[in-house]
């Protein structure tokens, strides 16, 4: 089964709302991970805080920011889920998420590993692990392109396969690590000069986006609190 996903890391509306135009398009409906309070359309919200730790070595003390998320929760109290910005990871998060009416968790990354289901990562915590991130397939130098007949199959599958899209590296149309840290991220905001700027030579992220939502069933396509209701006793392995 697949679950498309997309992080809003503080992206501007107008380039949130070309990602949604292409959902639309397309007929698919995902799960957003928003940093901030936004208009998802009729797409299922989970948060993405960024949270920051700090240690104090001679105490032995550790403190995670925590409120960023409390407060996205109110702003989202219908989420249920969570992924980290930067995909950071401690037990102060695991303890807290139940603490505000979380659900799950999705901040590991298990790129390219067949046969991943989700698992109580902490009591009442699912965590449900990404397959497969764009900026983070370009880091390990892989194509942004897809198989048809392996996403076919994977879409079948009872294994769950997580993919996750930002909407600024669509928008861009990211294509290499170059792009993102020369071009994209020091003109995070200006959006005029991004769209400008926009790749049109190499295959990137939303030719990545678009190759998937024409290869899939994207009536099938499955929000992560279904994959969640789905897999929450650790023990179900039949497909939805």
């Amino acid at each position: 089964m697949i679950a498309l996903t997309a992080d809003t890391d503080w992206v501007p509306e107008k380039i949130l709302n070309y990602f949604l135009d292409i959902l639309d398009e397309y007929d698919a409906t995902i799960t957003i991970f928003a940093t901030h309070e936004i208009d998802g359309r009729h797409h299922e919200i989970a948060l993405h805080p960024n949270l920051e730790t700090t240690y104090n070595k001679e105490k032995y003390q550790r403190h995670t920011s925590l409120e960023t998320a409390e407060k996205l929760k109110k702003t989202f109290p219908q989420a249920i889920g969570m992924r980290s910005h930067g995909l950071n990871v401690c037990t102060d998060m695991l303890l807290f998420l139940p603490k505000i009416g979380l659900k799950y968790d999705s901040s590991y990354i298990m790129p390219f590993q067949d046969g991943i289901k989700p698992y109580i990562i902490y009591p009442g915590v699912l965590e449900i692990p990404i397959y497969w991130m764009d900026i983070e397939i370009m880091r390990f130098g892989k194509s942004l392109r897809f198989d048809s007949s392996v996403l076919r199959e994977q879409q079948k599958s009872s294994t769950v396969y997580v993919y996750d899209f930002h909407p600024s590296h669509v928008f861009t149309n990211t294509c290499s690590l170059d792009f993102y840290y020369n071009t994209y991220r020091p003109n995070y905001h200006n959006v005029d000069f991004l769209e400008d700027q926009r790749n049109t030579k190499e295959f990137g992220a939303q030719d990545a986006l678009v190759e998937m939502l024409e290869i899939l069933d994207n009536s099938d396509l499955h929000l992560m609190s279904e994959i969640y209701e789905h897999f929450r006793n650790g023990q179900n392995s039949e497909r939805i």
